[in-house]
């Protein structure tokens, strides 16, 4: 049993590692200006020039249905 809560684990942090990564490269290519600041566990700080924090255009990119491995998930991440 414990071998197979460890494995599900193991799968879902690299289900969120996919959706990091992916919604990271996603942004530093459609706004190239930006920056990481860093990259914790489970979030990012990303810095963006004054006046330029193309908020709802990011909220779109986070939180629309992804389809990994087949499944579609939908991301709970929060700003």
């Amino acid at each position: 049993m414990e071998a197979a809560k460890q494995g599900l684990n193991h799968e879902i942090q690299g289900s969120v590692a996919v959706m990091m990564n992916t919604f990271l490269i996603e942004i530093t290519e459609r706004w190239p200006e930006c920056w990481l600041v860093v990259n914790k566990h489970d979030g990012a700080i990303i810095d963006f020039p004054a006046g330029c924090v193309p908020e709802t255009e990011i909220r779109q990119l986070v939180q629309r249905p992804w389809n990994i491995e087949g499944e579609e998930i939908v991301s709970t991440a929060s700003f």
